[in-house]
């Protein structure tokens, strides 16, 4: 196979992984944000004195609870690649955090 059509496969399939990370992640954001918004509305209640902490924490136990859905994806398809579910931890990770401090965000300034 020429150079330029290696090139454009290797493109193709990495686009692909992406998408599949993405999609993968989204769910498993949705799937964790109850318990994450639940573990960072305690830390709110409980007196954070900066909101760096508050951070912190989030993305803290985001990957935890993220790494907790991604371990069983593992552990029902054990051909799945470790660097794919490292993508997903991450990806999910920072959604679920992104939503839940926007909500934290939103709470504190008397929103719904």
């Amino acid at each position: 196979m020429s150079n330029w059509k290696q090139s454009l496969v290797n493109v193709f399939f990495g686009w692909r992984s992406a998408r599949r990370v993405k999609q993968v992640a989204k769910t498993i954001a949705g799937e964790v944000q109850p318990d994450l918004w639940e573990s960072v509305r305690r830390k709110i209640s409980g007196g954070v004195k900066h909101q760096t902490e508050l951070h912190d924490y989030a993305h803290v136990r985001a990957t935890q609870l993220t790494h907790q859905r991604v371990d069983a994806m593992i552990r029902s398809d054990p051909t799945m690649s470790g660097a794919f579910a490292n993508q997903v931890i991450l990806k999910a990770s920072e959604l679920a955090v992104r939503d839940v401090l926007a909500a934290a965000a939103n709470a504190k300034s008397g929103g719904a």
